[in-house]
């Protein structure tokens, strides 16, 4: 009986244990992640205070200038498209749908 009460008193935590060592590496891999996530954020902070970041958005989304600085705007023609050739099934399907009286006349 003393045996079976050690046994017990000594074993019982033991799946206890196992899974919060399993909880305790699936957080720390976690909290690696999130550590190297908030750099790579820390990162983009910086960037976008920078002055030659700013400056790029505001020419290519906002097409503004310096002073001194002249803009040019290129405008190509449009090409002319020409219309496709009518389809010679469409033209037969009209020639079949005309009525009686159309056949008859000519029209």
């Amino acid at each position: 009986m003393v045996i079976i009460g050690i046994y017990t008193w000594a074993f019982q935590p033991l799946p206890q244990l196992i899974r919060i060592n399993r909880e305790l590496k699936g957080l720390r891999e976690e909290q690696a992640q999130l550590k190297e996530e908030n750099l790579d954020l820390k990162e983009s902070k910086e960037e976008l205070f920078q002055n030659k970041y700013i400056e790029d958005i505001a020419r290519k989304e906002y097409g503004m200038i310096k002073q001194d600085e002249e803009a040019f705007l290129v405008i190509t023609p449009k090409e002319k498209k020409n219309p496709p050739p009518p389809d010679k099934k469409e033209e037969e399907k009209k020639k079949e749908t005309k009525g009686w009286w159309e056949k008859i006349l000519g029209w």
